[in-house]
């Protein structure tokens, strides 16, 4: 329920799920922002946050790139701020709760991270957020759906952290565990 095994004409490939989910939202995401269309959904009401001073540094500084993902925030009170609209990955039904999620993608965003530019951090933060988790089982078709997905990335191999989406087994490596080949 957290990895999919597979076989290939070189090997055998292990992929981590939510890794190889991550990179394909992480994908969309930046495909979205590019295109000055994000894949945006509506709430049906605003969601009222109440946010830390660093949290909400982190909006004022990346407004654009928050925006270019999809999220609809405004000001509502001193420390409070109004969510009208969220990327759809996370409003996808795989987030538990929204309010923390946001929160948490705020408080990522605020301490820096990993990326080149804002843009990068908050679509690997949402992207992470949003993403298949490990230990939730998939059908076959959805372990087939993925990894097609996947295979058309920009960068296949790696999740928006930078981790192994998957590993390989090469096949003469088996072949030698299976005790096939001297």
């Amino acid at each position: 329920a957290s990895y999919i095994i597979c076989e290939g004409p070189e090997g055998v490939f292990l992929i981590d799920q939510h890794a190889a989910h991550e990179r394909i939202l992480l994908d969309r995401l930046l495909a979205g922002a590019e295109r000055a269309a994000p894949d945006s959904q509506l709430l049906l009401e605003p969601l009222v946050l109440d946010l830390t001073p660093p949290q909400i540094e982190a909006i004022e500084t990346a407004a654009t790139d928050l925006a270019a993902l999809g999220f609809g925030l405004e000001p509502f009170g001193a420390r409070a701020w109004a969510v009208r609209a969220v990327p759809a990955p996370l409003a996808s039904g795989r987030v538990r709760n929204l309010g923390e999620a946001i929160v948490a993608i705020l408080e990522e965003a605020s301490q820096g991270g990993q990326g080149l530019s804002w843009l990068e951090r908050l679509a690997g933060t949402v992207a992470c957020h949003s993403a298949i988790r490990a230990n939730q089982s998939l059908t076959l078709e959805e372990m087939r759906a993925l990894i097609g997905q996947l295979e058309r990335t920009v960068l296949p191999r790696t999740c928006a952290h930078g981790r192994p989406t998957m590993l390989q087994v090469n096949l003469g490596d088996l072949e030698r565990q299976f005790g096939r080949h001297g």
